[in-house]
């Protein structure tokens, strides 16, 4: 005959493995997820981020001697104070621990110590570009949208979700794709280097969220409770019954501390989309340029539907 205790103790085992799985799988995500920093610009990334702005085929002086030092810098700085952060970080509590607010916020604050010097080791990199001869205000829009590519870097696909897209890219994209070419007027072009510029104090905003969130979650958890199991050992509803009131807990607890995030994040996509109507207002009448704005749009938000495009 079949033991009942043996059963209540098989069924009670195999809720503690999936409890373990569970934390380890967790805190890997989260560290995994805490690591974002930015890498380095490449030579080709650099190029990309001119030519979006216009400037095309720079003289080698503004590009080679500037860059060389910029990677140098980034070197030292990878492997100094990025490699010993994430040395700490390795050797931090591990999965059986609870979370400590205080090493947790220590670990925010150093890492954006880091991020601070990678931006420094930028502007110094596109600084150095002005006074090379290139187009100061080039300059000042490629360096805008490097802002907003090393915050994505640290939001990473969790927060990420509808707003990779640059809009202002897509529009220049399409003009300069356009056959015969498109005008853009002046107040289209003040329309988007206002957006741009508001886009990115948002994406850093959300950075800054998704930065905090680590702290915000091990705040919350403080009240979450592991089950009490012995009152319930000998009870497999009970002991499932513990288990997913506290799971319940702790997805609750996670999606407080990221409430402001997604709020953040849909604003981001509110704006993206009027600054879409504002572009293509002949749209319904069949402007060929609304068409065109409206379709490189979609496949930049869509990449999936055209494979055929990156994502963005």
């Amino acid at each position: 005959p079949r033991n009942p205790s043996l059963s209540n103790f098989r069924r009670l085992f195999a809720c503690l493995i999936f409890l373990l799985v569970t934390l380890a799988t967790n805190q890997d995500a989260q560290a995994q997820g805490a690591r974002g920093l930015p890498d380095p610009i490449s030579s080709a990334g650099l190029e990309r981020l001119l030519g979006g702005v216009g400037v095309k085929d720079p003289p080698a002086a503004a590009i080679d001697g500037p860059m060389s030092r910029y990677l140098v810098a980034m070197e030292t700085l990878r492997t100094g104070r990025i490699d010993a952060w994430l040395d700490q970080r390795r050797e931090g509590p591990g999965m059986f621990e609870s979370p400590d607010p205080t090493l947790i916020r220590n670990e925010i604050e150093d890492r954006r110590r880091l991020l601070s010097a990678i931006a420094a080791l930028e502007r110094t990199l596109f600084s150095e570009r002005s006074l090379a001869g290139l187009d100061a205000d080039a300059l000042e829009r490629a360096a805008d949208r490097r802002s907003r590519d090393r915050a994505h870097s640290v939001i990473g696909r969790r927060f990420s979700r509808g707003i990779r897209i640059e809009p202002s890219q897509v529009l220049a994209g399409v003009v300069a794709d356009a056959d015969p070419a498109w005008v853009v007027d002046d107040a289209t072009r003040n329309r988007m280097l206002d957006h741009d510029r508001a886009r990115t104090e948002r994406l850093q905003r959300l950075a800054d969220l998704v930065i905090d969130r680590p702290l915000r979650i091990a705040e919350a958890m403080g009240d979450v409770q592991m089950p009490e199991l012995e009152p319930v050992a000998n009870d497999p509803e009970g002991v499932e019954a513990a288990f997913n009131s506290w799971f319940t807990a702790r997805r609750a607890a996670k999606s407080v501390a990221s409430e402001d995030a997604r709020v953040l994040q849909a604003a981001i996509l509110q704006a993206d989309t009027a600054f879409h109507d504002e572009l293509t207002p002949g749209l319904r009448e069949g402007d060929p340029f609304a068409i065109a704005i409206d379709d490189a749009w979609r496949k930049a938000t869509l990449p999936s539907i055209f494979p055929d495009r990156g994502s963005p």
